[in-house]
């Protein structure tokens, strides 16, 4: 009687490993088909986000640019310079699901002129999106963009003011 009362709990104990085995099993793979995939969902770098700042630096090349040369017409050339270098970037991205179109907002650059203004002295002025100060020589301030984004499943846009001063 002794030894089947230990054989009896012998086969509960080994039963109930059982039962634990199995259910860790099914966890694991619950976890592998939900949440492994969102993890690396989580750690991809959305598309388009080094748009931005690719713009950023032709804003601030072409601003250098300018600045250096002896130009004329600074206006004229740093729009010139900008948007050779806003095509190498549309370009660059034309191999991959990724597209990007960028293009100068004169919108958005007088309504900051416009608010710059109404705070302070009115030296600003835009033409074609390029924010200037108004001095012996046009000084490039900033240029206001458009980045539009779009990928396979979305479609984005960014308006945005680029400053340049101090550059």
């Amino acid at each position: 009687m002794y030894s089947h009362s230990n054989r009896s709990r012998g086969q509960l104990v080994l039963l109930t490993s059982g039962v634990v085995a199995v259910a860790l099993v099914l966890i694991f793979m619950a976890y592998i088909q939900l949440g492994y995939a969102g993890d690396q969902q989580v750690n991809q770098k959305q598309p388009g986000s080094d748009a931005l700042e690719a713009v950023e630096m032709a804003a601030h090349q072409a601003k250098v640019n300018v600045t250096h040369g002896n130009q004329e017409n600074t206006t004229e050339q740093f729009i010139k310079d900008f948007d050779q270098k806003v095509d190498t970037i549309e370009q660059s991205k034309q191999d991959s699901s990724v597209i990007y179109r960028i293009t100068r907002n004169n919108t958005a650059a007088t309504t900051a002129v416009e608010k710059y203004n109404t705070q302070k002295s009115a030296d600003l002025s835009t033409s074609n999106g390029v924010i200037t100060r108004e001095a012996k020589q046009d000084q490039i301030i900033g240029i206001g963009v458009d980045i539009h984004v779009t990928t396979p499943t979305s479609t984005s846009k960014t308006t945005t003011i680029i400053e340049t001063k101090g550059y």
